[in-house]
């Protein structure tokens, strides 16, 4: 197993799972659990409320939306932006629309990659030098 640095407070653990340690998955837990028991108790927050109200970060709000820990579907005031369009969402990263734009690219990359390299470079209208 690798040794690493919490992405959270830079600590070195032995790597298991995440990105995390131990402290701070425990404290992750704790934090969402906070998060979701106002969120019960006020489903019509907004963003700026929730992370008022339990003075956690609006960032670290975000990064739990984005990790898929705390889903938003049941509350409609809350969103995130798209990180590809801005597009307000209420999961994940990015809005079905750039989910399929991302699609798209990379399966014509992959497409590209699979064609002899005769070929790819005949299309790419370049000068090369070995």
């Amino acid at each position: 197993m690798p040794i690493v640095n919490c992405k959270r407070c830079g600590k070195i653990f032995r790597k298991t799972a995440g990105d995390l340690c131990a402290e701070c998955i425990k404290e992750e837990g704790e934090i969402l659990e906070t998060i979701r028991a106002y969120l019960k108790q006020n489903p019509l927050s907004s963003l700026a409320e929730v992370s008022d109200a339990t003075d956690v970060s609006v960032e670290d709000i975000t990064d739990l939306i984005q990790a898929g820990m705390l889903r938003l579907t049941d509350f409609p005031h809350m969103s995130v932006e798209c990180q590809g369009c801005g597009t307000p969402i209420q999961q994940g990263r990015y809005c079905s629309r750039c989910k399929e734009l991302l699609r798209t690219k990379l399966a014509d990359a992959a497409k590209v990659l699979k064609q002899p390299t005769k070929e790819r470079e005949s299309k790419n209208k370049g000068f090369y030098s070995l």
